[in-house]
């Protein structure tokens, strides 16, 4: 999938509230309501769809299916435009298995903490989706709807003088208990929609429902092993890599606090290394470098909603003000950055990026 960041708008509140009328609330009220409600684990079983167009034509859609416990189990059914597209993705709270029919793969997180990190909930996507325009947009409620049988808050929020890298949005939020329940996101010229069909709260969910028998054909990799960072020297980094690469050397207040390798496997076919700053003993930046994929080498990836392009070096470069990252391609190398203090402007950043020196 190109655009994993539009999953963002696969959202669903587990949150608590009620209203009658249009003028009972402000349009920041309702979203306050979304954001300060706090009515967990209620367990539910949704419908969804999302399309998303470009330039007016549809390119991409999927339908998915939801079951969510109140214990915190949950299960996720995909389908696509084929069956390459289809996955059932099982999480049971200590292990998370994503299932690949078309491919005969299947993916497995062995710990609890592992699948955290790699299933955030629907409800802190859509958080993080209303903390992000909730100051960058102009937001108004414009209407009452009823979306998959449910009355809902309809919501416009229109960017302020391009303040913001997120476009234009349109939000229904459920009247009863918060849940979004369809959003819209216009940006350049690319619209992406997603709503639910269906929902029904506390269903009755057989224990079963959270496993997958999986065939005996099926190629099974742990993402445990995919995942594990080792320790390396500068000198291993480059005989991992392949060739010599940037980094930025240390200073006074600025040190390299640690250089891992990442091999994805393989899955990916990818090494990555990764150094770590920190300035005045407090986490500052990390970078990561991998080799660039071919398919890449003649110009940037696809942008990501989001994200602006920059000048990085003299080259061109993707920055995302809102997740704080920054990436770039340079001499057959992918250069991707963390920002981790929250005083590094972009502008500084660049300046810094400019003493970067070669590794040979």
């Amino acid at each position: 999938m190109k655009r994993l960041l539009v999953l963002l708008t696969l959202v669903m509140f587990t949150l608590y509230g009620c209203s009658s009328s249009l003028n009972e609330y402000s349009p920041d009220q309702v979203i306050q309501n979304a954001l300060n409600e706090k009515n967990e684990g209620e367990a539910y079983y949704a419908e969804s769809t999302w399309t998303t167009k470009e330039q007016g034509k549809v390119t991409e859609t999927m339908t998915m299916k939801e079951w969510s416990s109140k214990d915190g189990k949950k299960r996720v059914e995909t389908i696509g435009k084929d069956e390459s597209e289809n996955g059932i993705t099982v999480n049971d709270g200590a292990r998370l298995i994503t299932y690949m029919p078309g491919d005969k793969k299947a993916f497995i997180f062995e710990s609890e903490e592992l699948a955290s990190l790699n299933q955030q909930s629907p409800k802190e996507q859509a958080e993080q989706m209303l903390k992000l325009i909730k100051d960058t947009h102009e937001i108004e409620v414009i209407g009452e709807e009823k979306i998959a049988d449910r009355n809902t808050f309809h919501l416009k929020a229109t960017v302020k003088e391009d303040q913001s890298l997120i476009g234009n949005q349109e939000i229904w939020i459920d009247k009863e208990n918060w849940f979004v329940l369809k959003t819209k996101s216009d940006t350049d010229e690319v619209t992406v929609k997603w709503m639910y069909t269906k929902i029904e709260f506390n269903p009755q969910m057989p224990d079963d429902l959270f496993t997958i028998d999986l065939p005996d054909d099926v190629e099974i990799e742990s993402l445990e092993n995919m995942l594990d960072t080792r320790e390396v020297t500068f000198e291993e980094a480059k005989d991992q890599l392949r060739t010599s690469f940037l980094y930025i050397p240390d200073t006074k207040d600025l040190k390299i606090a640690y250089v891992g390798l990442l091999d994805l496997g393989s899955e990916m076919e990818r090494k990555e290394v990764t150094l770590e700053y920190e300035k005045e003993g407090l986490p500052y930046l990390s970078i990561s470098i991998f080799e660039t994929l071919a398919e890449t080498e003649d110009g940037q990836s696809e942008a990501i909603i989001g994200e602006e392009m920059i000048h990085v070096r003299g080259q061109e470069g993707m920055w995302s003000e809102e997740l704080r990252t920054l990436y770039w391609q340079e001499e057959g190398l992918t250069y991707s950055i963390i920002v981790l203090d929250p005083n590094l402007s972009i502008e500084k950043l660049q300046k810094l990026l400019e003493r970067m020196v070669h590794f040979n």
